[in-house]
């Protein structure tokens, strides 16, 4: 492939090539999780969806459905990011995306090969056989991220459009000092939202948190999670944590842990900068979490939620440094 862009082709037509994909991808996730979900569905209703041979296979299914939401969102953001400008931070994103999305390609290859052994040809399998074509099917096409990753580093190698400054696009406070920008660029946090955990309750199980400066009121369970997810974050490695580790803790159930994960980002979802609970508490697909702003964007007051009348919570601040 040409090391630079094609000189006969303008930087904005290169964008507009780009956008349109990322607006395609875009309504193939939609289509595909919605399909999804609703062959899931009627599997369950039958019955065949819970026999012990399946577990791989729905465990797959559900990883690849957190993966399908990530990747809509991530797209859709960078999809406006591009813009204004090109980033390296956007390809850095693109990229992880790239890497689970194979990982998940080669995943679908080895356990349908055992599914197939045991398949016959009634209703319940050919909609086994469905789920399997429709994601594998947006896994591959998903792959072609690579071309439009090639078009953007070309794009920035050029100097045509792009800037490779260490802010990404979603920086849009200057008063970030050089330490916060570089570790956003070190660890890709997506958001730049602020949190005030005030130790405040509004009558039984409502907790007052601050977002951005707007009042959210959350439960005992979501508090508890996300106070944890805090001490991970406030460590400076990432924030991430395994869901096994959080089950461990007794922080989440250990059976459908996402829907609480769902419940949280909701709740939050209203008072964020950019309206996005999936960018927020982030999922990278290999069932691990994080809150995916700076560390230092999360404050609180340790004293305050000492004085919680949930003893978990109680124990659980001890931790927080």
């Amino acid at each position: 492939m040409s090391s630079s862009i094609n000189p006969s082709v303008t930087p904005d037509r290169y964008l507009k090539d780009i956008q349109h994909k990322f607006h395609r991808w875009g309504g193939l996730l939609e289509g595909k999780i919605n399909k999804c979900n609703s062959n899931v569905s009627k599997l369950k209703k039958s019955g065949h969806w819970d026999k012990p041979e399946l577990l791989r296979f729905g465990y797959l299914v559900e990883k690849t459905m957190v993966f399908f939401e990530k990747s809509k969102s991530e797209i859709s953001c960078i999809e406006t990011e591009i813009k204004q400008a090109v980033r390296e931070i956007q390809i850095n994103r693109l990229q992880k995306l790239l890497v689970l999305c194979g990982g998940m390609h080669n995943e679908y290859l080895l356990i349908w090969e055992k599914i197939e052994l045991i398949l016959d040809n009634n209703i319940a399998n050919n909609t086994l056989e469905d789920i399997h074509s429709d994601n594998d099917e947006m896994l591959v096409d998903l792959l072609h991220l690579a071309g439009v990753i090639k078009d953007m580093q070309l794009l920035i190698k050029d100097g045509k459009i792009a800037s490779t400054g260490d802010s990404a696009c979603i920086m849009k406070d200057d008063k970030l000092t050089k330490k916060q920008l570089s570790e956003y660029k070190e660890n890709g946090y997506l958001c730049q939202d602020k949190i005030v955990i005030t130790g405040k309750i509004q009558g039984r199980k409502r907790n007052q948190l601050m977002v951005n400066g707007q009042a959210t009121i959350i439960g005992d369970a979501l508090l508890l999670l996300f106070i944890r997810l805090v001490i991970e974050l406030k460590k400076k490695k990432g924030g991430w944590v395994l869901t096994t580790k959080l089950e461990k803790e007794r922080i989440i159930p250990g059976y459908e842990y996402y829907q609480v994960f769902n419940r949280l980002r909701n709740d939050f979802k209203g008072n964020l900068l950019g309206k996005d609970g999936i960018k927020f508490i982030e999922a990278n697909g290999l069932k691990r979490y994080r809150i995916s702003t700076h560390p230092d964007f999360i404050t609180y007051s340790k004293q305050k939620i000492r004085n919680h009348p949930d003893p978990q919570i109680k124990r659980l601040t001890a931790r927080l440094p």
